[in-house]
């Protein structure tokens, strides 16, 4: 699996130079400070730093520091764009921490991310969807490994429907459902992945998420949803189970196969 062919740092080099020539301006502004405070204090005969009001050298490194970092993600994200890609900003800011560098970064998050775009997404939407398996038929197994391959695919399967597990939190009214519509949207996006061949990295994923987007009460959540992609309904039940329909047991098993073993 590939990511883009053309150069995402080729086509934005002026606006990423364009960030490199305002951070430059903006590295300037902590040393006119340092001016500042020194010339007052000498001027004004000052014996206390703090008496200076510009005596603020701590506040204006944080800052630089929170700008920095925010220009990194700012960067990743113009490199992703669209793409279901991950990027460990943290990574990338500690690599490049105090020589910010736009088109350094725009490089590297190329080179390193997205010259492996659909693997990567795939990986990170099978994790994501896998949250969704019964906790007996996780493995890390292939399928011609596995001796129970059959019996597992049989737990989950029925006909061409999954039987899935997600434990919800009821309380009181609607149940929190932020981690199930990532779970969720990410075995329909799977579904596309393996029923469609839809690319990982730019493949979406919506019906899921919009059925249950206003829902505010149990009796909502408890409703069984009919969707019109390659997952044709789901259900949520309270005792945790998760129903999601296909249209066809071939179908089902394609996708069972590849959420239990994670190979295409």
């Amino acid at each position: 699996m590939s990511g883009r062919t053309c150069s995402v740092v080729k086509e934005n080099l002026e606006k990423l130079e364009l960030l490199n020539h305002l951070w430059e301006r903006f590295k300037a502004i902590p040393e006119m400070i340092r001016l500042a405070h020194g010339i007052v204090m000498a001027e004004f005969d000052l014996e206390n730093e703090y008496e200076s009001p510009f005596d603020v050298e701590y506040e204006i490194k944080n800052l630089a520091d929170k700008v920095e970092k925010d220009l990194t993600k700012f960067v990743v994200r113009l490199v992703v764009g669209g793409l279901n890609v991950s990027v460990n900003v943290d990574e990338v800011y500690g690599r490049f921490k105090g020589k910010f560098n736009a088109v350094e970064i725009a490089k590297y998050v190329e080179t390193e991310y997205l010259s492996r775009a659909d693997d990567l997404a795939f990986k990170h939407t099978l994790e994501k969807a896998r949250e969704l398996l019964p906790y007996s038929v996780r493995n890390s197994y292939s399928y011609e490994e596995d001796p129970d391959a059959k019996l597992k695919l049989a737990k989950i399967q029925k006909k061409n429907k999954l039987v899935l597990q997600y434990h919800l939190d009821w309380g009181f009214g609607a149940p929190v459902m932020y981690g199930f519509l990532e779970a969720a949207p990410a075995l329909e996006k799977l579904a596309r992945i393996v029923l469609k061949g839809e690319k990982p990295s730019t493949v979406r994923a919506l019906d899921i998420t919009h059925a249950y987007w206003n829902n505010t009460t149990a009796e909502e959540v408890l409703q069984k949803k009919e969707l019109a992609g390659p997952i044709q309904a789901v259900k949520v039940h309270k005792n945790g189970n998760v129903y999601f329909w296909f249209e066809s047991e071939e179908n089902a098993r394609k996708v069972a196969e590849v959420l239990i073993y994670g190979t295409l």
